[in-house]
């Protein structure tokens, strides 16, 4: 921006300043209305014949001013902070004219439209009077996914008479169809949250999917409005993160984040890792997993583990055959009252300490990692047949998991020793364990539920005898080269069936030919005898 003019009236008469149309900081550009000043019983507008930023207010309403008398300082140009398309919107100049780039603009602050940038300093004031809306408000703010956290969605041809299944296909006939599958209680806790929380959508699909999702889950547009954030906003192709720090650049103080995968945030302390949700067998999340195909029938076996088909009385089919051919399913997902209790208690917990606050804003961040430490505090847990051979203790992901539950871990069996998790029933340490007082012995799935949860489970309920289903790959890895192993969580991968070398990843396969040339998660040469 170059020097700094003063502009007056040039005019030959005293006149009487009215009113001022401009502020200190204000963009004027030409034929802008500066002020409103009284010659005699008339009332005249004056206008700028300059484009640049006001400075300075030198005359006060109501005054008198003279001829040549100066009445504000304008830095001349503009710098313009704000551009659409390469257009400045304060200004109207086209930055791509005769080679023109001066734009300080290069904050896209709003999720559906990517190409409208801010200035830094722009920035700071949209970000600043959104948060001091949002304390006002008593709400914070809360990014959703919407793959496998809320809804599961897959490509393959499913009957299409299946109940509270959402059909839909985009960019027209031709193209593949989507079916959707809202998480039981979906609608309610969003219901819910909307009075704790301004809720966004930040998803991996893209605009047309988050859109289409967006007018099921919200048909009035009243929850989330037009803050739809989907892969066509992203300024990385596999990260949300760095879009975390332009929508909000003031600081994430205020946000918590809903996903079941953390890598997409960097791992960033703000997530909240959910229990991935999975509705359809053979497809995981459609939008990162490039090896799922669209079959070519109808499955029969579409519907995943733990869900199946109701079955309806013959009285019912007789009465209404055309209800009687809905395919109704039952499934026991009822994560999201769990992960509705957890929200709530963070916003609880954020607003007493705001409260108590003489000065600043208390960090989402530090309420979360305060409420999940506090899970497992009292507890010191030992592991058998879950630590790979050649792997640290402290470095595997079981014990992150503990760890960031609050627990302690040890290598063997103390007397302070309070739970030991067991792959199977038959270890050494089991038997040892059943002999020592006060230590419960349970399955894996204990120590996710409790992850999942944020509550110590019944111990009760999870028995190394019962069968709760394969456990997740990453209890087989540890922290990959590049990823912060003490923020690795167990949400990340999908769950793969332990029953052949197909379902487990390729690395650990290659591992095992070399070391005891057994396939899958069972070959004994592969484990400490932890």
């Amino acid at each position: 921006m170059s020097d700094t003019c003063v502009v007056d009236l040039c005019l030959d008469k005293t006149v009487k300043l009215s009113k001022w149309k401009v502020s200190e900081g204000t963009i004027v550009y030409d034929g802008r209305v500066l002020l409103i000043y009284e010659e005699g019983d008339k009332t005249h507008k004056f206008k700028s014949k300059h484009v640049g930023t006001v400075s300075k207010l030198l005359a006060k309403e109501g005054s008198l001013v003279s001829p040549g008398e100066p009445l504000l300082l304008l830095g001349k140009g503009c710098s313009h902070p704000t551009v659409v398309n390469d257009l400045c919107a304060e200004c109207g100049a086209d930055l791509q004219k005769d080679g023109k780039n001066q734009s300080q603009a290069t904050i896209p602050m709003v999720h559906s439209i990517p190409s409208l940038k801010v200035s830094h300093e722009q920035a700071q004031k949209i970000g600043r009077a959104d948060t001091t809306r949002l304390l006002k408000d008593r709400k914070l703010v809360l990014l959703v996914d919407l793959d496998q956290t809320l809804i599961h969605t897959t490509h393959d041809n499913i009957p299409n008479n299946m109940k509270d299944v959402h059909h839909f296909q985009l960019f027209g006939s031709g193209n593949p169809w989507y079916h959707t599958r809202l998480r039981p209680g979906t609608q309610k806790f969003l219901e819910d949250m909307s009075k704790y929380f301004e809720l966004h959508i930040c998803t991996f699909g893209v605009r047309p999917y988050a859109h289409m999702v967006a007018h099921i889950l919200d048909k009035e547009a009243r929850l989330f409005s037009n803050r739809i954030l989907s892969r066509d906003e992203c300024l990385h192709y596999n990260s949300k993160h760095a879009n975390l720090k332009a929508l909000f650049p003031c600081g994430d103080e205020l946000v918590c984040i809903i996903d079941d995968r953390e890598d997409v945030w960097d791992y960033s302390p703000n997530v909240i890792p959910v229990k991935p949700y999975h509705f359809f067998r053979n497809t995981g999340d459609i939008h990162s997993d490039p090896r799922v195909t669209p079959s070519t029938g109808v499955a029969t076996d579409y519907l995943a583990p733990g869900v199946k088909v109701k079955e309806k009385p013959p009285e019912d089919e007789s009465e209404n055959n055309e209800l009687a051919d809905d395919i109704e399913v039952e499934e026991e997902d009822d994560y999201l009252i769990y992960l509705s209790s957890i929200l709530k208690r963070v916003h609880k917990i954020f607003y007493n300490v705001y409260d108590k606050k003489t000065e600043g804003v208390p960090e989402v961040k530090w309420v979360i990692e305060h409420l999940r430490s506090n899970v497992l505090k009292d507890c010191e847990l030992a592991f058998s047949g879950l630590i790979p051979l050649r792997t640290k203790l402290e470095e595997s992901e079981p014990a992150l998991v503990a760890i960031r539950l609050g627990a302690k871990i040890s290598a063997t069996l103390q007397p302070s020793t309070t739970h030991l998790i067991a792959a199977g029933k038959g270890t050494a340490k089991v038997h040892q364990a059943k002999k020592m007082k006060g230590i419960k012995v349970v399955n894996p799935h204990w120590l996710l539920t409790c992850s999942h949860r944020w509550e110590r489970v019944d111990e009760r309920l999870y028995d190394i005898g019962a069968d709760y289903g394969p456990l997740p790959p990453q209890f087989c890895r540890t922290g990959a080269k590049g990823v912060p192993t003490s923020l690795i969580t167990l949400s990340q991968f999908q769950f793969y069936p332990h029953t052949n070398s197909h379902s487990v990843p390729l690395w650990y396969n290659k591992r095992m030919k070399s070391s005891s040339g057994r396939h899958g998660c069972h070959g004994r040469r592969s484990w400490r005898a932890l």
